[in-house]
């Protein structure tokens, strides 16, 4: 007559197989998850990358442009501090 397994072990091995069946999907849902995290990460590294090249031809385009006042002093107005001024209280002889 054949020796039954203990339901013990039975029990044991049933246990063991679905913590490491619920471990496995786990595990492969994590690893989807950090799959699309790369991907969305690498989709916003090359829009910033992206962002960075216009950002760098604008200023080097900037820097090529000769610096112009747009409100140059008026020549007309400027006045002459070293000119000698006469005081209207004194006589003029």
């Amino acid at each position: 007559m054949p020796k039954s397994i203990p339901l013990v072990v039975i029990t044991a091995l049933i246990t063991a197989a679905g913590i490491y069946a619920i471990t496995r999907i786990s595990l492969v849902g994590t690893v989807h998850n950090q799959i699309a995290q790369i991907e969305s990460l690498t989709t916003q590294n090359q829009e910033l990358q992206t962002e960075v090249t216009r950002l760098t031809e604008e200023i080097t385009r900037r820097d090529a442009t000769p610096c112009v006042n747009p409100n140059p002093p008026d020549v007309a107005d400027a006045t002459d501090e070293t000119e000698s001024t006469t005081d209207s209280t004194t006589p003029v002889e």
